[in-house]
């Protein structure tokens, strides 16, 4: 992993043309952009998959799903909650999370990456929505766009606060 994050950081993009996390070389010119720039897809997708994980945090046992949908789940030492899902498909999947022994978090918080939102200009990784969690428990039911990742998290960060790493 190490040595993927270093060649994705470094990578110009006058190698192979993929795999860099920014821009930072224009290849039809040949020269260094003035401006770094995120490569959308790969810094984000890879944003939302390391933005809500806290070091030394446990793997919960996530029960069901299919082949289209993939989920994991983690939980930070401070039992801070984060569940990924990925739609693998091509087509809009139902999701429905069903959440027990939640204590001390009243929501969780949506994050979600698809191509056509982070290839907009103005994008931003805020949250899109929170859901309320009663009683420790709590259940979630939407559909997930295509080829998606999404988080759902006790975490509430705004586009402008670090990401967790120690918790």
């Amino acid at each position: 992993m190490d040595g993927y994050i270093r060649w994705s950081f470094a990578n110009r993009g006058d190698l192979d043309g993929q795999w860099q996390m920014v821009r930072t070389f224009n290849p039809a010119n040949w020269t260094f952009l003035e401006r770094v720039t995120p490569e959308p897809i790969p810094y984000y997708s890879y944003g939302i998959l390391t933005r809500f994980l806290a070091m030394h945090s446990s793997v919960l046992e996530i029960r069901g799903g299919d082949s289209r949908a993939v989920a994991a789940a983690v939980r930070s030492p401070k039992g801070n909650l984060t569940i990924y899902v990925l739609n693998k498909s091509d087509k809009a999947e139902p999701v429905v999370l069903r959440i027990t022994d939640l204590t001390g978090h009243p929501s969780l918080h949506k994050y979600q990456v698809t191509e056509a939102t982070t290839g907009k200009a103005d994008y931003t990784m805020a949250p899109l929505e929170a859901y309320p969690i009663q009683n420790a428990q709590g259940t979630i039911s939407e559909s997930l766009p295509p080829r998606s990742i999404s988080a759902y998290t006790t975490y509430c960060l705004n586009p402008n606060d670090p990401g967790v790493t120690a918790d």
